[in-house]
């Protein structure tokens, strides 16, 4: 039993290699909470015990459901015609060009809440069956008021069926087309019309930002983040530049080829540095997140797979795992550390989720194999045996969504 349970912080250096492994372990969940964890002869000698359903899984490893803190369950679908072209011609652009963009904001403006509703549904009946119990969506990308706020309730309408959803307005990941020469006038519409009605109907927790070459400046993103945080809000920043700057007060900071021109500006920082390997896998890069620096440093880390229909469109946080130990050097237990209990503390989840500790929902997970380590390097498999969520099990048997 892989518990990840200790020090009520976010995981840094070595820290990150700390399992909190109980070789012979169980839990006991009462009303979808955990009771007890420890060693089985302790736990099944409890009273409350006694009359407890037994779920005998020897033999296998249990841990924490997986938390992916950075996703897109609402995106558009992906231009299938456009990948066979760039697979033959061997062009893979870092985001989507001026005109594919433009096309997927058309699209999300024109889905209704029930067409939205479906997709999002599509996407999680894959990804509990994938191990993940938690994650963040962004809303969407149609940019405006109207489509960024149904992607919202569509996002809220989701919560917790089966999976917990964090919503993050994502308004500020570009510009509105209608504003495309006027980025100044957009940046404060959002601040003063958009956020606060975000905020007043409780329709988001975060909000995610894009600061960088082809996004927001850093001043006009600071302003933006500045804004969120007066209302309640956390922030993501995406980098997608050479950022001169990482704006103050992020909760988490994303952005394949950028964070280490921010390294040393998250050792010992409370911004949870969030890994995305998938995404440049996905876009045949060879330039990685600079892993080592991160952990070796003192910065915290945390593993998502960056789930989007066009950049990253696979769910699976255990090919997420995989990849970041096999491209991104980590080790095995450090990648287990950022996909559960950092993930949780990106998300403002740690006092609920992330780690197997009394108190906390019973999200937890089993996997066919006798030890951890057989995640990553069984790349493309499955090894998911079981998933519970707040006690109930999701997987394999769940009821419809």
């Amino acid at each position: 039993m892989i518990t990840v349970r200790g020090g009520g912080h976010v995981r840094r250096g070595q820290e990150m290699r700390a399992l909190g492994v109980i070789p012979d372990g169980a839990v006991l969940i009462a009303d979808g909470v955990i009771q007890e964890v420890g060693p089985s002869r302790r736990v099944e000698k409890l009273a409350v015990s006694r009359d407890a359903e037994e779920i005998d899984v020897s033999g296998k490893v249990v841990m924490p459901g997986f938390v992916d803190c950075q996703t897109h369950l609402l995106a558009p679908p992906p231009p299938l015609d456009e990948y066979e072209t760039r697979c033959l011609d061997g062009r893979f652009p870092a985001r989507a060009d001026e005109a594919a963009a433009a096309e997927g904001t058309r699209i999300m403006r024109g889905h209704s809440a029930q067409r939205l509703e479906m997709e999002g549904k599509r996407h999680l009946r894959t990804v509990w069956k994938l191990g993940t119990t938690a994650l963040g969506s962004t809303s969407g990308a149609g940019l405006d008021e109207a489509s960024e706020l149904r992607a919202l309730r569509v996002l809220d309408a989701l919560n917790d069926r089966p999976l917990h959803i964090v919503p993050s307005y994502g308004g500020a990941l570009g510009v509105a087309p209608e504003f495309a020469s006027r980025r100044a006038e957009y940046l404060g519409w959002l601040e003063g019309a958009v956020l606060p009605e975000v905020a007043r109907r409780k329709l988001a927790r975060r909000v995610d930002v894009a600061v960088g070459d082809d996004a927001l400046d850093c001043v006009g993103a600071a302003g933006f983040a500045r804004a969120a945080i007066a209302l309640g809000l956390s922030v993501n920043f995406r980098l997608r530049g050479a950022a001169s700057e990482l704006p103050a007060g992020a909760a988490s900071v994303s952005g394949v080829g950028y964070l280490a021109n921010c390294a040393q500006r998250l050792t010992g920082s409370e911004t949870v540095a969030v890994l995305t390997p998938g995404v440049a896998f996905h876009s045949g890069w060879s330039v990685f997140e600079p892993v080592r620096e991160l952990i070796d440093g003192g910065a915290a880390v945390a593993l998502s797979t960056g789930f989007n229909t066009r950049e990253c469109p696979t769910p699976s946080m255990p090919m997420a795992i995989a990849l970041a130990c096999a491209q991104l050097r980590m080790n095995p237990a450090e990648a287990i550390v950022a996909a559960t209990i950092n993930g949780a503390h990106a998300l403002g989840l740690a006092g609920k989720t992330g780690s197997l500790e009394i108190g906390k929902w019973a999200d937890l997970i089993v996997f066919n194999t006798g030890d951890y380590r057989e995640i990553p390097m069984q790349f493309g498999v499955n090894l998911l045996m079981m998933a519970l969520r707040r006690g109930r099990s999701i997987f394999p048997h769940v009821e419809s969504v």
